[in-house]
């Protein structure tokens, strides 16, 4: 009985070790063809397509009396005219700065990236050649719900309720790859905001024992939502990289072997690790 439970165990043993052989092959399979690719990104060339135009949406709502009778086309109009931010937004100067900044950000990580001006370039580029058309732009104004909360003499709650200014910039990307008619495209999502910045502390007085809320507010303004667009572009050019470089380590990997993590270059560091939720959705994830 003794000698069986010890076979028992020592099989099982052998089981966790084969498959954390297995595990630590295929991450270093991953991890091996990424520093391939990092090697020959200098081969990539990508064209960014631009959007046409921003769709700009209020979804705050407002006590206006028979609001719900009123039609589509009036409804966007009365919120449009009530908006902070996106009656303020030039179209031009948000997608200028987005596009700027991604193109920028990607020539940085060693890749070609050009725009639609600069065509005849990128169909004489060589290599490897993808288009990335940015679909849809779309910049959202609404309120975002925040509580600031503590807890005294390890009983008592005490919060406050905000409504912050919260703009939002979403984008969708179609990203082909250049003279593969089999490949078919792929549709990914990704969004960042800005909101209000609320900096305060609950203050406890000792001898009343009465509790305040003490704050700072700083106010969302348009020049912020024109620098989120900036920093939204920079940070796509990275996700469009960990694109790239997960599609040659899925093209390459063994055919007994799939992905195990979406990986992420960091290219301050020089260092590849998993991006966890730092990365596009799949639309038909």
């Amino acid at each position: 009985m003794i000698q069986t439970i010890l076979l028992k165990r020592r099989f099982t043993f052998l089981l966790l070790i084969s498959s954390a052989l297995t595990l630590l092959s295929s991450c270093s399979v991953e991890r091996k063809l990424a520093n391939d690719f990092l090697k020959h990104r200098d081969s990539l060339s990508v064209m960014i397509i631009a959007p046409d135009y921003l769709f700009k949406t209020n979804l705050k709502t407002y006590a206006v009396k028979d609001f719900d009778k009123l039609s589509a086309q009036a409804q966007q109009q009365i919120q449009y005219d009530s908006s902070l931010f996106v009656q303020q937004i030039s179209d031009s100067i948000l997608i200028q700065n987005y596009i700027t900044s991604l193109i920028e950000t990607l020539k940085e990580y060693g890749i070609k990236a050009m725009d639609q001006q600069q065509l005849p370039d990128f169909l004489t580029s060589g290599g490897r050649a993808w288009q990335m058309s940015i679909v849809q732009l779309e910049l959202e104004e609404s309120l975002m719900p925040y509580r600031a909360q503590e807890t005294f003499d390890d009983t008592v709650l005490y919060f406050e309720d905000f409504e912050l200014q919260k703009a939002s910039l979403n984008s969708w990307f179609e990203i082909i790859k250049m003279n593969h008619h089999q490949d078919a495209s792929e549709v990914l999502y990704a969004s960042h905001y800005f909101a209000d910045e609320l900096d305060g502390r609950f203050a406890n007085n000792i001898f009343t024992g009465e509790v305040t809320f003490r704050y700072n507010l700083t106010p969302l303004e348009v020049d912020d939502i024109y620098l989120l667009a900036s920093e939204a572009g920079a940070t796509y050019a990275g996700y469009i990289f960990d694109y790239l470089m997960n599609a040659y380590i899925l093209q390459n990997l063994p055919s007994n072997q799939t992905i195990r993590s979406w990986l992420h270059y960091d290219r301050n560091s020089n260092t590849i690790h998993p991006a966890g939720d730092q990365r596009f959705i799949f639309l038909d994830e």
